[in-house]
């Protein structure tokens, strides 16, 4: 399977994990994942009465505790194919 393939699969692997970002730092290469288990998106009225009555909502900052890279890799590639095996995705039903 080609890395294409790959991080396509890995966008959202399951109904919790969702693929925040793509990340390079000192360590290696990342996924910042986003877990609705550890930080859900709870939407509030908005504290702006007019906005309020707009209808639009307001996002609190609980779902930034849901953010978590698992592994840094050295390789961009070794990243794609560490996390496709690490969620078990190249595995068959």
């Amino acid at each position: 399977m080609t890395l294409l393939k790959m991080l396509k699969a890995l966008e959202q692997p399951n109904d919790d994990l969702a693929l925040y970002e793509i990340c390079r730092r000192v360590a290696g290469w990342g996924i910042c994942w986003h877990s609705e288990k550890r930080g859900p998106h709870v939407e509030v009225p908005h504290p702006n009465p007019t906005l309020a009555a707009a209808g639009i909502k307001h996002l609190l900052d609980g779902w930034k505790k849901g953010l978590f890279v698992e592994k840094y890799y050295p390789t961009f590639s070794a990243m794609v194919r560490g996390e496709y095996k690490r969620l078990g995705l190249g595995r068959k039903s």
